[in-house]
């Protein structure tokens, strides 16, 4: 391949994962408003069984429910949620479940059936892209700024991923 397409082709790529985590973001942001348009529908339904039963006077806040105060990780993707994660607690790497617990515990929100599921694969798919934060090294997560020098090891003490070594 000419060295002149490498710019385009580099370029590319990384429109590519910008339109990736992009989609990402507003799948995520979609069904936040979903789950905002079903809580404001419950709302709805008791004021219409209120004005039928011809209740009384009726203090606003009985009727709306309280909004949760939202975390750290409200409104972000997984991978972004992840990754302010892992920056904020520092080495060593962690678990998928450790993630995924602080992640749904800072108010990161998912309608995945499986949330566990949904986190690794997320995580993989983003640790094997050029230009990403997140690395995945053995059964851990953590970031490629924490990936050191010396081989076979991983600040923290984890074994860096074996590379395929080149035949001579």
């Amino acid at each position: 391949m000419s060295d002149i397409y490498s710019p385009v082709i580099l370029d590319l790529k990384q429109r590519k994962r910008d339109n990736q985590r992009r989609e990402e973001r507003l799948t995520e942001e979609l069904e936040a408003a979903k789950r905002e348009g079903e809580e404001l529908e419950r709302t709805l339904q008791n004021l219409i069984r209120l004005a039928e039963a011809g209740g009384g006077a009726v203090e606003i806040s009985e009727l709306i429910p309280e909004s949760p105060t939202p975390g750290p990780y409200s409104g972000m993707t997984i991978v972004e949620a992840a990754t302010t994660y892992l920056e904020e607690v520092g080495e060593p790497a962690r678990g998928t479940r450790q993630i995924l617990d602080a992640l749904l515990e800072g108010g990161l929100e998912t309608d995945a059936k499986n949330p566990y599921n949904t986190i690794f694969a997320t995580l993989k798919r983003d640790s094997s892209r050029d230009g990403t934060e997140i690395a995945k090294v053995g059964s851990k997560w953590g970031l490629k700024a924490w990936l050191t020098t010396v081989p076979g090891t991983f600040y923290g003490g984890y074994p860096e991923v074996e590379e395929d070594k080149d035949p001579k």
